[in-house]
């Protein structure tokens, strides 16, 4: 049977040769991605899939490459379920199924393109199809703009294969998020002596290199029927052309393009060029670090910019360096041919992404011969407009009169076409500035030195690993670890990461994962993840080398301090541990290219019998580590990893205890990790300082303390004391004196949640968001408890970096690092590692006195280096460097404005002539005031400068320059003239609201006139009773106070009272409600759903009325009934609906009514588990609704009536 895999075309005639391999690299899984189909839904007519069975078979679903020196060298094998997947057949059927017949004219092209083998002839009876239909794909040239030297035109080789995308639900991405943008050169600085030079290169036919195997020809025809002078020997049927290369009209091809190129220039010599990806310019990267150059690829393109003195440019220009010489060697090793016209070494100018770089000048312009088409469009259709009617009229369509508005901005755009350009020259202002406003008043500040937190993050590198040469990334996926420590490890170390995976049911938890890493895919449920989460992942992430699972099951069950535990196997949340094999074997079937390890956690205190059921379900033994020798927290616990440990300083590994599944290694850490009073807030220390704390637990307040409270026996009086008044928050033994911290004045507590955050790893602040901005403001304690437990369920984060540190530098993927300096990265007061990790990591208490003072280098070093993280998008600057997140996650990662020391500039009151303003108006107005005020300072023009705003919605304006609303259309034009005036570049970053140096300024005291607003808040009080007794909408109360509150902004939160009155209506008011479905209507829908052959949609009708489904809750499967094994009764699992995700536990249906159970019994008889009881979605089953409802003989008006009442909501009676 034939393999499936990239194959060479050659240029010249002869037998086909396959492509060098570039062996060692994790570049198969592209190919493992594009060449295969998955086995999608049974509900497909089994013509289908006998027509796919080809694509389906395992044994074609891997990719080969094979090189010079062996024979076959697979870099991958996947089962076929990666591949596009063929999702609806009616698609199909819209294509054309009638080839054209060519014409003599292109008979010369098509032979061309069979005898330089990207097409071939193939029957018209072997192509795709359905029925009478055929899939057929279009095929056409546009203009090059190049001639032959005869003076023929030469036109672009287009192959349109969108009827061929439309059955492929399922995009390969490849590396398509590798793709630079030129925006991304914004934090590019030329000093005075400084020049770049400029070198490139550029593939010929990239799209048309690679071949595909003869089982995709029948989905890549075309719609042209060959003459029959082009048919092969003996052939009597029509043939088409299909292609056998990899189409550029492909929907993932620019993914695999980039992919496969980027492959040649990484690995190693002499299959690729060895650069170093460290210093590539990419789109899911931050600037590269270094002032020396970068390099980038975007699809058949290779460019590298070099930064070096005009002494040294003299020396080197029209010479290839020795990347280039490596590029060039790469490519005529894997026998790639190149387009020497559009070749460069070491030039001072040169073309890159349609742009024009002068590296003497220091500027980037667009191409002049593009700028000079785009003004002859603009002044020709300002001259048909100008023209008299008649002369319009004769226009082939009906003219569209301009606007004089619009005719204004089209030549607005013609005179400002000089200043179409980035200066690399213009430096950067040493001066931040933040501004902000309220609605009395606004508020500009500017910065007068950095603290001693500020000088510490400009001398950190932006990033760890700069000279660490790879490309290979991680997949982490954390089930069951809360608020994601595992992730904060991977980030201390440095870890490449290509994503993170987060399979938590916890809100709390999610709501911290989101605030602190955006880009995180987030699953609620491990009973609801499985394949098709798998494959998606798989597309999405194709260059992961490793996948890494962390897991720490639900410990209640098993845990010493539960003196009620039921066990492993009968506790029904410690039973989930069962899940991370099955989790971890699931990987390995989706991701065969990569590496998949698993680390689990769990409390080293349970028994012995538990210890072996955890040991048996992941096959291996444990080790247990205390983390009082890494941190000031004893925390011991059971970890099961798949790698080696590596002794080292401070690691000791004792003898084995017990034996069999229940043996574990003891492992002891213990390295200087910085002085206790470090970790804790100023002025406080330890009781007894050589004494680590226990272990922290999660915070239940509760009236009366619990069974068997853990450790009372060892408590004395004033311990038991502390923790009846503290209500019984923590177990007794933990409010003993030496487990608590003390101060000066005597006072004792326990460590708070800003000092467990510190102490367990994690950034000072780390789980703030854990609740919204109004239940942390209303309910403080209950928010601290929700912090202190979700700290409690966490883990040790030093000791999962030292774990992981072992598995990731055997593996390559950082270099080595001690165990020393990896616990001197957790210090808040050393703040070790990249300028993130600093930014992240809040000091608690004064930094090391040795610090260098400020000044105003280091200011400039400082506002250099956080300007490297703008994003790809604009000029937004987003903290992204060497982490996971992309160019437009949500939410901002803020920048402290405590770097720097303020001073007020100006403050303000807005008069609001013409009415009050919107907020985001009034902000956008501060921006503009503080840059009236630089400008207005002493050589303040022609600068990069760096601005803290704490709107998000003008941060998003000011990087696009643009905005749609009219109400900042003209703030925005200020902003944008003063702009380009002074050749001036704003680097916006978000600053939260209450860290806001200018918040206070804005904010200035206002005298008001005396008004009693109590008597205001009573007349209103009898409005809405009157309008409640005259049997007026509550609708229309609320939108009396809520006009109030917009026209008189001073009036919010001032009418307690009747805003109270009309929350009271909204909670009392009885629902107008519908009127329920009947049971003969039912069954009327049944009948008619089984007349038109669909006995699925009878079955969900009786299943939503009989268990009061809502419609949405329809779309199950068949998994998500348990069924009792007597026929009695059974049980339907929701997942996760609107009443789970507010009490953040899935939710399920009990089914007894006897005729229902018969017949979902009978359904389920051939069913597997991921079968859907509605193939065809949603959207189909409303639409047999309506269908149904007209076959019952039910009017226009009852149909529209009954879509609105029972299909908006639900189908239950009411």
């Amino acid at each position: 049977m034939p393999r499936t895999h990239f194959r060479r075309l050659p240029w010249e005639g002869g037998p086909v040769t396959e492509i060098p391999c570039l062996a060692g690299l994790s570049s198969a899984e592209v190919g493992i991605k594009l060449f295969g189909l998955v086995q999608a839904g049974r509900n497909l007519p089994s013509e289908l899939q006998l027509a796919l069975s080809d694509l389906w078979r395992p044994s074609t679903g891997s990719l080969l490459f094979t090189t010079r020196e062996a024979s076959s060298t697979a870099l991958g094998e996947a089962s076929a379920s990666l591949l596009p997947i063929p999702v609806e057949v009616p698609e199909i059927e819209e294509c054309n199924n009638r080839p054209a017949d060519s014409c003599s004219s292109c008979c010369l092209s098509l032979s061309g393109l069979i005898d330089y083998r990207v097409c071939v002839p193939l029957p018209l009876s072997e192509v795709f199809g359905w029925h009478d239909s055929k899939l057929l794909s279009g095929l056409f040239g546009i203009q090059k703009g190049e001639q032959t030297s005869s003076g023929i035109e030469i036109l672009r080789f287009i192959m349109n294969l969108i009827p061929f995308n439309g059955i492929c639900s399922d995009n390969i991405k490849g590396d398509i998020a590798t793709l630079p943008m030129f925006s991304q050169w914004t934090p590019l600085e030329l000093l005075v002596e400084d020049v770049f030079l400029l070198s490139s290169g550029d593939l010929k036919c990239m799209f048309y290199l690679f071949g595909l195997d003869d089982v995709w020809l029948k989905f890549q025809a075309f719609n042209r029927v060959l003459p029959e002078a082009l048919w092969p020997v003996g052939a009597t049927e029509p043939h088409v052309l299909a292609s056998r290369v990899l189409g550029m009209g492909f929907i993932g091809s620019v993914g695999i393009a980039q992919h496969l190129h980027r492959n040649m220039l990484l690995a190693n010599k002499p299959q690729g060029a060895g650069l170093n990806a460290c210093t590539e310019l990419r789109k899911d990267r931050a600037f590269p670090s270094g002032t020396a150059g970068f390099w980038k690829v975007y699809w058949d393109n290779w460019d590298e910019l070099r930064v070096t003195s005009r002494t040294s440019a003299r020396l080197l220009v029209g010479k290839p360096s020795p990347e280039n010489l490596d590029i060039h060697a790469s490519y005529l090793f894997n026998e790639t041919p190149r387009h020497p016209k559009k070749a460069l070494h070491h030039a001072i100018t040169g073309l890159t992404q349609g742009a024009l770089l002068d590296g003497e000048e220091g500027s980037a312009r667009p191409k002049p011969e593009k700028v000079a088409k785009y003004i002859a469009v603009i002044v020709h259709i300002l001259d048909k407009v100008c023209q008299p009617p008649a002369t319009a009229s004769g226009l082939k369509r009906k003219p569209i009169r301009l606007t004089p508005r619009v005719a204004r901005e089209l030549l607005m755009g013609v005179f400002l076409v000089p200043l179409a350009r980035m200066d690399f020259r213009r430096p950067y202002c040493h001066v931040v500035t933040a501004s902000d406003a309220s609605e009395s008043g606004g508020g500009v500040t500017a910065s007068r030195g950095l603290t001693p937190w500020g000088v510490k993050a400009a001398l950190s590198p932006t990033n760890l690993i700069t000279d660490f040469q790879t490309d290979c990334s991680i997949l982490g996926v954390g089930c069951f670890d809360g608020i994601s420590p595992l992730q904060v490890a991977l980030e201390i170390l440095g870890a490449p990461m290509a994503g993170f995976i987060s399979i938590e049911n916890k809100m709390e938890a999610i709501r911290v994962i989101r605030a602190n890493y955006p880009s995180t895919q987030h699953f609620s449920d491990i009973q609801s993840f499985g394949e098709a989460q798998i494959r998606q992942l798989a597309l999405s992430f194709p260059r992961v080398q490793l996948v890494l699972v962390g897991a720490g099951p639900p410990c209640q069950g098993v845990s010493a301090l539960n003196a009620g535990r039921l066990g492993a196997i009968e506790d029904p949340r410690s039973s989930l541990q069962s899940r991370v094999a099955w989790l971890r074997d699931l990987f390995i079937l989706g991701f065969p290219w990569a590496k998949v390890h698993v680390l689990e956690e769990s409390v080293a205190s349970m028994a012995a019998v538990d210890r072996a059921t955890y040991s048996e379900s992941i096959v291996f033994l444990p080790v247990r580590i205390y983390a009082r020798g890494v941190s000031l927290c004893a925390r011991p616990r059971l970890y099961w990893i798949d790698w080696r440990l590596n002794l080292e300083d401070g690691v000791s590994v004792l003898d084995e205890r017990d034996a069999g599944w229940q043996a574990f290694t003891p492992i002891e850490l213990c390295v200087p990790f910085g002085d206790q009073r470090d970790f804790l807030s100023p002025g406080w220390q330890k009781v007894e300082v050589n004494r680590p704390f226990p272990t922290f637990t999660t915070s239940i307040p509760r009236e009366n303390p619990g069974p068997q409270p853990a450790g009372l026996q060892s408590c004395d009086t004033d311990a038991i004391k502390r923790w009846e008044m503290d209500r019984f928050r923590f177990p007794p033994y933990t409010y003993n004196r030496v487990h608590l911290v003390i101060n000066k004045a005597g006072v004792l507590r326990q460590p708070n949640v800003e000092e467990r955050e510190v102490m367990l790893g994690f950034p000072r602040g780390y789980t703030q968001a854990c609740l919204p901005k109004g239940v942390r403001s209303s309910r403080p304690r209950l928010w601290e408890d929700t912090r202190l437990s979700l700290l409690g369920n966490s883990w040790s984060v030093p000791v999962v970096s030292w774990l992981l540190k072992n598995l990731l530098v055997a593996e390559g993927l950082i270099p080595e690092i001690s165990l020393r300096t990896l616990a001197a990265r957790f210090n808040p007061r050393e703040l070790c590692g990249s300028l993130r990790q600093v930014l992240d990591r809040p000091p608690l208490g004064s930094l090391p006195p040795n610090l260098p003072g400020s000044s105003e280098a280091l200011e400039l070093a400082l506002v250099r280096n956080i300007s490297k993280s703008s994003s790809s998008k604009g000029s937004d600057v987003k903290m992204t460097s060497g982490g996971t997140e992309g160019p437009d996650v949500w939410p901002r990662k803020a920048i402290p404005s405590k770097l720097w020391r303020w001073r007020t500039i100006c403050s303000w009151r807005f008069k609001h002539l013409h009415g009050p303003e919107h907020i985001n108006v009034l902000e956008l107005r501060a921006f503009l005031t503080s840059l009236r005020w630089r400008l207005r300072k002493k050589g303040g023009i022609a600068k990069r400068f760096f601005h803290l705003l704490d709107s998000q919605v003008n941060l998003g304006i000011l990087a696009k320059g643009r905005t749609s609303s009219r109400k900042l259309s003209p703030v925005l034009r200020q902003i944008s003239a003063l702009l380009l005036t002074a050749n001036m570049l704003p680097i916006c970053a978000y600053v939260n609201t209450h860290d806001n140096p200018a918040d206070k300024p804005s904010r200035r005291l206002v005298k008001k006139k005396w008004v009693k607003i109590w008597e205001f808040d009573e007349l209103l009080c009898l409005l809405v009773e009157h309008l409640w007794e005259e049997g007026e909408g509550r609708a229309k109360a609320a939108d009396t106070l809520a006009s109030l509150q917009d026209a008189r902004p001073w009036l919010k939160r001032q009418l307690p009272a009747a805003c109270r009155l009309v929350k009271a209506w909204s909670q009392h008011e009885l629902p107008a409600r519908a009127s329920p479905f009947t049971e003969n209507l039912v069954e009327s829908l049944v009948g008619a759903g089984l007349a038109r052959g669909r006995p699925d949609f009878g079955l969900a009708c009786l299943l939503a009325f009989r268990v009061l489904l809502r419609t949405g809750e329809l779309n199950v499967s068949a998994g998500d009934f348990s069924m009792d094994t007597c026929g009695k009764s059974g049980v339907l699992n929701l997942g996760q609906t609107k009443t789970s995700q507010r009490l953040g536990a899935s939710e399920g249906v009990v089914i007894d009514d006897p005729v229902l159970l018969k017949l979902v019994n009978a359904w389920l008889l051939d069913k597997e588990p991921g079968d859907k009881l509605l193939p065809r979605g949603m959207s189909e089953f409303r639409k047999m609704f309506s269908l149904c409802l007209k076959d019952l003989g039910l009017d226009a008006a009852k149909i529209k009536r009954f879509r609105q009442v029972f299909l908006n909501a639900s189908l239950r009676a009411r």
